[in-house]
Parts: C-alpha cells; sequence; structure tokens
C-alpha cells in the first residue's frame, strides 16, 4: 500500500508539474522576425503567439485589399485610355506664343466631354474607392498594433534599418531591403 501511494503521489506530481511547464512555455508561432542593417542580421526573434496573431490580421486585411482592388485594376485601362485622350486635346486645346494664346473651341469641347467620361467611370466605381479607403484605414490600425507590439519587444540597444518577417515554411531568407 506505501509503495502505491508514493506511485500515486509521484505520478500526481509529474502530471502537476508537466501541467505548469505546458502553460508556462511561451508558444512559438512559426514566425521569425530578424532585424537587419543593411543587409547583416543584427538581431533575430521569434514571433509571440499575440505578435503572430496580430501579423496574421494584417495580412488577412491585406488578402482583403487585394480584392477589393481588382475592380479599380479592371478600370484602370479604360482610365488610362481617357487620360491619354485628355493630354492629347489639352496640347491641342490650348496653344501659347510668346505673343499669343490661340483656344481650340472644339478641342475644348472634346476636353470636357473627356473629363465627364473620366468623372462617370470614376462615379460607376466610387463604392470601390470608398471600400478600399474604409479597408486602408482598418489596415493602418492593424499595422499600428503589429508595429507597436513588435517594436516594444525588439531590445533598444539594436540598431536596424528594416524587419522581415520569415514563416518556417520560407526555404529562401533572402534579406530585401527596401532602403
Amino acid at each position: 500500500m506505501n509503495h502505491l501511494v508514493k506511485y500515486t503521489s509521484l505520478t500526481l506530481t509529474s502530471v502537476l508539474a508537466l501541467s505548469v511547464f505546458a502553460t508556462n512555455k511561451p508558444e512559438l508561432s512559426g514566425y521569425e522576425l530578424v532585424a537587419y542593417k543593411g543587409c547583416d542580421v543584427v538581431y533575430s526573434m521569434t514571433l509571440n503567439e499575440q505578435q503572430a496573431a496580430a501579423y496574421d490580421n494584417l495580412n488577412k486585411e491585406s488578402e482583403l485589399m487585394h480584392k477589393l482592388e481588382v475592380p479599380i485594376k479592371k478600370m484602370q485601362p479604360a482610365l488610362d485610355e481617357l487620360e491619354e485622350q485628355m493630354r492629347k486635346v489639352s496640347h491641342i486645346a490650348v496653344q501659347e506664343t510668346e505673343k499669343l494664346i490661340r483656344i481650340d473651341k472644339q478641342a475644348m469641347e472634346k476636353q470636357t466631354a473627356i473629363a465627364e467620361k473620366i468623372e462617370a467611370l470614376i462615379q460607376q466605381h466610387q463604392s470601390d474607392f470608398d471600400a478600399i479607403e474604409n479597408l486602408g484605414d482598418k489596415i493602418q490600425a492593424v499595422a499600428d498594433q503589429f508595429e507597436k507590439l513588435v517594436t516594444n519587444a525588439l531590445p533598444s540597444s539594436k540598431d536596424f534599418d528594416h524587419i522581415q518577417i520569415f514563416t518556417d515554411n520560407d526555404t529562401s531568407r533572402k534579406c530585401e531591403s527596401y532602403m
């Protein structure tokens, strides 16, 4: 009986120790932050659970932004064409020399018609622009939160130019300096 009590006591102690260890162990996120000076690594750390969640949220919102941009990208060639027409007509509409300003009324009318087409095209996609603007504000708030979480975790003694976030799946960890 005495052996059973000792064995049970040892088992309970082991289970409690493991559960305490498991709850106190920091969660590994699978994300590594690397800080660079130029392209030299000056610091690296694994993102904690809160930082990783903020990073995931930022990526989720960015993916949504890409989806919202699709209608604008589809409209862009038509807008580019109208802007090119406007540039050509504007060159003809008003011509100026040292002594003379020449205004072509027909070209001015074409210019007005093109401007109305541009305005109609933009108005047609106004809800897309509004959605992008609203999501942009949200992304800014999410990015600020992520930056705050990461900045607070970086040692102030480290001097760096930029950071990159890598996942465990990244096989090529190439420095991408945007400076």
